[in-house]
């Protein structure tokens, strides 16, 4: 499967992207399965999964941006985010940041 990769914000010290794989689904549509955004704290080295969607559903980690997050929908958003880092990891997935400063 196609590993994609969407830089969504960018702040010298966060990022938030998009990580998704796609598959072809039998009617040749390219289908995202997971997607999730995720938001990278450079100085934190710390990486939180805030959303997630498949073809069955979508979860969102903070339902109201004002609010804590829904506490087991995070830790279940997270759990699979790591699981699937270490995978992409096992696989040879590498991404490379680069860093322009603009004066």
């Amino acid at each position: 499967m196609d590993l994609n990769l969407d830089v969504l914000n960018r702040t010298p010290d966060y990022r938030r992207i998009v990580l998704s794989h796609y598959w072809q689904h039998p009617s040749g549509d390219m289908i995202p399965d997971p997607d999730m955004s995720i938001a990278v704290f450079f100085n934190w080295q710390v990486a939180e999964a805030l959303t997630y969607q498949d073809a069955f559903r979508y979860d969102q980690s903070y339902p109201d941006p004002d609010d804590a997050p829904d506490l087991e929908v995070h830790t279940r958003l997270n759990v699979f985010l790591e699981q699937w880092l270490d995978n992409l990891i096992e696989q040879g997935h590498v991404v490379r940041i680069n860093y322009r400063i603009s004066l």
